[in-house]
């Protein structure tokens, strides 16, 4: 299974706020939307960070924590 960051943006099948942040951060990085088409969103974040530092928006953010989550190995079962 891919890493939320391996996901590809395309802004035809992305979420609303996906989209919103990603237009945020064509703007903040001086390109066109379509610019950012088909970039990995681990690329976005690090565009992202590079963007605005400490200042990073709640997306990414969030995106970053869920992302970090996924990560972690699952609990074990246990006696069933």
């Amino acid at each position: 299974m891919d890493s939320a960051a391996d996901h590809i943006f395309h802004s035809q099948s992305a979420s609303l706020a996906l989209q919103k942040a990603m237009c945020e951060l064509a703007d903040a990085t001086g390109r066109a939307l379509k610019d950012l088409e088909g970039i990995t969103l681990g690329v976005a974040f690090d565009l992202a960070v590079e963007a605005h530092g400490d200042e990073l928006p709640d997306f990414w953010v969030i995106w970053n924590e869920w992302n970090l989550s996924l990560e972690e190995p699952p609990a074990e079962m246990g006696d069933l």
